[in-house]
């Protein structure tokens, strides 16, 4: 058996069961049991995480969907598209210690897809962060998992009315998603 780490935020929450019995016949996957939310806090926690869980074999991690927040109206993103750079890349070095295969999923979206309230800058903010993060990675020998993509056509459906977390369709086709690429990869 193979041992998988998901590391992520509330998205990676919903779909993280879905995974766990979808590659049950090939490994055991393991995750921590909080949140990862923005880069910053996984950055600080991953050191502590790390040592709790046997030596994985592949890594799916996803940040992002945090640090685009705004947490007040006259604010911007929570972190900055430097800061978000420089803390994947910080996290991305640690994880390349482990020795195992990497792989990142892209932030996924939120609704609405195309207003004029504040999901549509969310959405700019989450393809912002997306494109720039993803050639970085991509460049490092990171697999690259294009959920948002994956999502986007479908989002009425796999997006539940909170307006960010995934529906009951949405995690069992993220699941699924999730674990044909992980298998792919694996």
């Amino acid at each position: 058996m193979k041992n998988v780490l998901l590391l992520g935020d509330s998205i990676r929450i919903n779909y993280q069961s879905t995974v766990t019995k979808a590659l049950a016949d090939i490994a055991t996957v393991h995750y921590p049991g909080e949140n990862c939310r923005f880069a910053k806090y996984t950055l600080c926690c991953l050191t502590d995480w790390l040592k709790r869980f046997p030596a994985p074999n592949l890594i799916y991690w996803n940040n992002g969907i945090w640090d685009i927040n705004r947490f007040f109206p006259d604010t911007g993103c929570f972190t900055t598209e430097a800061e978000y750079v420089r803390d994947m890349l910080a996290i991305h070095h640690q994880l390349t210690k482990t020795g195992a295969t990497i792989c990142f999923a892209t932030t996924t979206p939120v609704l609405p897809l195309d207003d004029h309230t504040a999901s549509a800058k969310r959405n700019a903010d989450i393809d912002s962060i997306n494109r720039r993060i993803v050639p970085i990675l991509s460049s490092r020998g990171v697999h690259i998992h294009d959920l948002n993509a994956f999502v986007k056509p479908h989002a009425e459906e796999f997006i539940c009315e909170d307006t960010v977390h995934l529906s009951p369709a949405g995690i069992e086709q993220c699941g699924k998603e999730v674990s044909r690429f992980i298998r792919e990869h694996l």
